[in-house]
């Protein structure tokens, strides 16, 4: 029903510069991730908590 999201970096070559990292928010688990967006230092992530049951929609950030 939903998993945590995670993140890694790549280069415009599309080769790893970092590996898959655990996003560091306190709600993150049994998430479907739909939407990641970057402005000024920080990732934003759109996602839902288990989302065949809770139908809600959460808008989280964290600074990177």
């Amino acid at each position: 029903n939903g998993a945590s999201a995670y993140f890694a970096d790549f280069d415009a070559d599309f080769q790893a510069l970092s590996t898959y990292q655990k996003v560091d928010m306190h709600d993150n688990q049994s998430v479907r991730l739909y939407e990641v967006k970057e402005l000024n230092d920080r990732l934003y992530f759109m996602f839902s908590h288990n989302y065949s049951t809770d139908k809600d929609f959460v808008l989280r950030s964290i600074e990177y």
